[in-house]
């Protein structure tokens, strides 16, 4: 996870929303499964629940990834009436 990503959710979960992580390095969102995040698999498997999906990606090729890739993207799994909010540097 990087920098703003990481202090995101680490704020939803101090203020005691459910969180589901994903990061391309797993091992990237081990600290915040220790604060009590959900890790996630794939994109697809973070959104499939979720009410609210927040992204903070690298570039527009991540982005394109994250949300369109044919087998792990987070777009075709989303809920119907969920709220996207895309994040990028």
């Amino acid at each position: 996870m990087g920098a703003m990503g990481s202090r995101m959710a680490n704020s939803l979960i101090a203020a005691g929303y459910s969180v589901t992580v994903w990061n391309i390095e797993a091992a990237a969102c081990l600290p915040l499964v220790k604060l009590g995040a959900r890790h996630a698999m794939t994109p697809a498997e973070a959104v499939t629940h979720a009410e609210f999906v927040i992204t903070m990606v690298w570039d527009d090729a991540a982005s394109a990834d994250v949300w369109l890739n044919p087998q792990t993207g987070a777009l075709p799994s989303m809920r119907a009436g969920s709220i996207a909010l895309e994040c990028a540097t």
